[in-house]
């Protein structure tokens, strides 16, 4: 078995790159002495037309190895040439993704697979909600129904209301009413 760093890297990066960014770097030592400060800086432009809805400044990107050279060789290329390499560039996409992205710990291919927005997925059910469901459920008919189904407030109440019945002779003589009539 080979040692971790000698790995072949995931399919899935396969014809990627690495993000190339135009930045600066100082070192600075204290007068007095002491550690030095080791500080950096990307530097932003702005935001390329298909990243303006996300932010209105992106990193200065250097595309491909060359503008690379050239950013680094303080000696060769002047100043204002690699300042020429500062500008906003159209190379860089995008895509919805898991919200397993959110989690730190969460390491796997599975957060960079693009995700369909308009498909809305039914999220599995917890342990903690399948148990409310079952303590809702469990409850009196009336919670029941409120629970499964669809029906508006104002079905459930019609449905909860008492019924009047057609009231029979007895329940009139009872009620004092007339007597009720016989044959």
């Amino acid at each position: 078995q080979r040692p971790p760093l000698e790995r072949e890297a995931p399919a899935e990066w396969t014809g990627w790159r690495l993000l190339t960014m135009a930045g600066l770097f100082d070192c600075w030592t204290p007068p007095a002495g002491g550690e030095p400060l080791y500080s950096y800086t990307i530097l932003t432009v702005d935001a390329s037309p298909n990243l303006e809805n996300i932010h209105d400044r992106m990193p200065a990107i250097l595309d491909g190895a060359e503008e690379v050279r050239r950013w680094l060789d303080f000696g060769e290329v002047k100043s204002l040439d690699a300042l020429k390499l500062l500008q906003s560039k159209n190379i860089l996409t995008f895509h919805p993704v898991s919200t397993l992205v959110n989690n730190s710990r969460n390491n796997s291919p599975e957060c960079l697979q693009p995700v369909d927005l308009s498909s809305k997925k039914e999220p599995k059910p917890t342990a903690s909600s399948r148990m409310m469901k079952n303590w809702l459920l469990s409850g009196d008919s009336l919670k029941r129904k409120e629970f499964c189904s669809p029906e508006s407030k104002e079905e459930q109440k019609e449905k909860a209301a008492p019924q009047h019945k057609p009231v029979g002779s007895l329940q009139l003589w009872l009620q004092g009413g007339k007597k009720p009539r016989t044959k």
